[in-house]
């Protein structure tokens, strides 16, 4: 797809096999488990802050994920609307995605530099032979992929 055609078959990202070769996971962010009144937030805030990868959404309880912690190594059931993608912050792989976590085109691309303020940054596609040329994208669309 082209950059300048974002709207295609939307996905969700996070699903197992989003990319061909199904290896490819986008990393996240486990947050906003705030407590409200009385409840203490999800599993007692326990999981704030984490990063992970997104393993899979749960097809028998829609809104639940699968997210594997990276430290302590571990993979958990958690509300879908505790976890966000993370955003690039160094030159790294990544995809474009909307505000309802769909990946708007399914090619891969390489993150050049990171503005000084993160907001945006400088882009190629991975599969480009042209080394020079790149587009800049601001960093709110785009997910890292590991």
């Amino acid at each position: 797809c082209a950059l300048t055609d974002l709207i295609l078959a939307a996905c969700n990202p996070y699903m197992d096999h989003w990319h061909t070769d199904h290896t490819r996971k986008v990393k996240v962010r486990i947050h906003n488990m705030k407590p409200i009144l009385r409840d203490p937030g999800w599993k007692s805030r326990d999981y704030e802050g984490k990063k992970g990868l997104w393993k899979a959404s749960d097809t028998m309880e829609p809104g639940i994920a699968r997210v594997q912690i990276l430290v302590p190594p571990t993979t958990i059931r958690i509300p879908e609307m505790y976890v966000t993608s993370l955003r690039p912050t160094q030159p790294q792989e990544v995809v474009i995605i909307d505000d309802d976590r769909n990946i708007l085109c399914w090619r891969v691309y390489l993150v050049l530099r990171v503005s000084a303020d993160g907001s945006s940054c400088n882009v190629r596609e991975k599969a480009s032979s042209d080394k020079k040329t790149f587009i800049t994208l601001p960093t709110n669309i785009l997910a890292i992929i590991v």
